[in-house]
């Protein structure tokens, strides 16, 4: 059981590390002109960065607790 809720939860941190991966590209695209920026782009890519950060940080404390000892006496 433990095994597939690390599975899960380094799925989890490795996703949020690919969407902000994908919108650190995007973004640098867009800033040298390769892709035409708009207002609209730029929002879509912001809350991609913000849904990797957020996927990867509760992957992460997820992660954690799961690791961790329990404290049963």
């Amino acid at each position: 059981m433990t095994k597939l809720v690390l599975e899960k939860e380094l799925l989890e941190i490795i996703l949020g590390a690919f969407l902000m991966f994908l919108s650190f590209i995007l973004t640098l695209f867009s800033v040298i002109r390769i892709i035409e920026p708009s207002f609209i782009l730029m929002f879509l890519l912001y809350s991609l960065s913000l849904a990797g950060l957020v996927i990867g940080l509760h992957g992460l404390y997820t992660f954690i607790l799961a690791k961790r000892p329990s404290n049963e006496q």
